[in-house]
């Protein structure tokens, strides 16, 4: 396995690993022991043919995403530091397609990630506009608009599509595709997230699922909501406006329970929330502007006592 491993890192480093191999090094990685990774990183390092390590700060952010979308069983991740020096600029680029699907995985040529806690907004070559969220990833073609305009989304955007009746405009995601000419519509299609939320504000769009079949045709004021595993789905009236109010740095919660609040407030803030006990029915409803993280807990033990800690970004609720 050692040697399996070192080649398929090797090739990747080096930018000529195939879908299938990387398939392959994925099962790899999520199977091998930290003793294991961490004499095989430590070759690669000792291999005059290494790349040259990339920044501290670089580095770090890699390994968020390599832990975030790599599922490493054991709790010793000394091997991760090793590795941002080696491999991940590459694997930062193909750590959100894991969740697409694997014979369409391809190094793409443009793509922008939103910071965890931040949110970001680009002009792409068509002149549409993407806000992304936090946490996000969006990836386009360098000859977007030329023949086709796609673009895959790992994450929440918010897109206001300009016009092109001879171009389609496509959203790519981990269970459906967003088919649209010209409109302004809200996706939230978070990795790992069991659903995928796509609200319609201005125009028409379709969805379909992988296979192209249409799902749905949405109006204005309409959420399609659907079980990114079986494809279950259903479409709910509601004013869209409100979820999109992220792009405009303020974040709207409507009869919301606990755990959908801190959920939501996780990637509002880039943190890890977790809600030890939810002894309350209580619905919430606010919005967020330019609050702090601990601004906002005071706002939540005003309506429901509770005990908080912070450490770092991991935090730990406790309803009183």
């Amino acid at each position: 396995m050692k040697t399996s491993l070192i080649r398929l890192l090797s090739q990747l480093m080096f930018g000529k690993i195939t879908p299938g191999q990387f398939r392959e090094l994925r099962s790899i990685l999520n199977n091998s022991s930290d003793k294991e990774l961490e004499s095989t990183m430590r070759r690669l390092w000792e291999d005059p043919l290494t790349p040259l390590p990339v920044p501290e700060e670089r580095n770090q952010r890699i390994v968020e995403v390599l832990e975030r979308h790599i599922h490493v069983k054991s709790h010793n991740l000394r091997w991760l530091k090793i590795a941002a020096v080696i491999i991940l600029p590459l694997l930062l680029t193909w750590g959100p397609y894991l969740y697409f699907s694997p014979d369409k995985i391809s190094v793409p040529d443009m793509i922008v990630m939103a910071e965890s806690g931040q949110k970001t907004h680009l002009i792409l070559p068509d002149g549409s506009k993407v806000w992304l969220n936090s946490g996000s990833f969006l990836s386009y073609p360098s000859d977007f608009g030329t023949k086709t305009r796609t673009v895959r989304l790992a994450g929440e955007g918010y897109f206001e599509v300009t016009k092109d009746h001879t171009k389609l405009f496509s959203v790519e995601t981990e269970g459906v595709n967003i088919q649209v000419h010209g409109t302004k519509f809200n996706v939230a299609a978070h990795p790992h997230a069991p659903e995928t939320n796509i609200s319609l504000i201005e125009g028409s769009i379709s969805v379909e699922d992988k296979e192209q079949n249409r799902l749905a045709m949405l109006i204005p004021n309409q959420t399609f909501k659907v079980n990114t595993g079986n494809l279950q789905f259903e479409i709910i009236e509601e004013d869209t406006q409100l979820t999109a109010l992220w792009s405009e740095n303020k974040c709207r919660v409507e009869n919301a329970t606990a755990e959908e609040v801190f959920k939501r407030m996780g990637y509002w803030y880039g943190l890890n929330i977790h809600l030890e006990n939810n002894n309350t029915d209580y619905r919430y409803g606010f919005t967020i502007k330019e609050e702090s993280f601990r601004e906002f807990l005071e706002l939540m033990n005003e309506l429901t006592p509770l005990e908080y800690s912070i450490n770092g970004e991991e935090v730990t609720i406790r309803y009183k």
